[in-house]
């Protein structure tokens, strides 16, 4: 997903309503990525690549591990041209989505809702089981 949304389609991220839709619906978005790449939305003024946040609840494994998949990514892409990178300003979200809630709830769409709420349960359970076949039983994260 990561190369998809980074690299492949890479010239959207200048789109603005592709980059909000792409907070809300991920795999939406990439299933219908030709009516971005043909509509007339403006680009960002600065001609610039958003800069990238990882972020998961607490920001400890997760989040960091997409950072650091896009950002080995990103250095393979770039390896003759090393220290050129398309993302340079790529972060983790200190102390994950929760720490930031905490503190700046202003900011926030909704409430915060701790992904083990019962009310989470069927998105925890698919979570869970997708990180182990993404990553196998040794690196799964640990939701209990």
């Amino acid at each position: 997903m990561l190369q998809k949304v980074f690299f492949t389609y890479k010239s959207l991220l200048y789109n603005p309503k592709y980059v909000e839709d792409l907070k809300k619906d991920l795999i939406g978005t990439l299933e219908n990525v030709d009516s971005y790449q043909n509509s007339d939305e403006p680009i960002h003024l600065n001609n610039k690549l958003p800069l990238v946040i990882f972020h998961c609840e607490f920001s400890q494994k997760r989040g960091p591990r997409a950072f650091r998949a896009l950002r080995n990514t990103d250095r393979q892409k770039n390896l003759k041209t090393w220290p050129r990178l398309d993302f340079p300003e790529i972060y983790v979200l200190e102390g994950g989505y929760s720490a930031f809630y905490s503190e700046f709830a202003e900011f926030c769409e909704g409430t915060y809702v701790k992904m083990v709420e019962k009310t989470h349960r069927v998105e925890y359970a698919i979570a869970k089981d997708n990180d182990k076949k993404l990553w196998g039983k040794k690196y799964a994260v640990e939701y209990n």
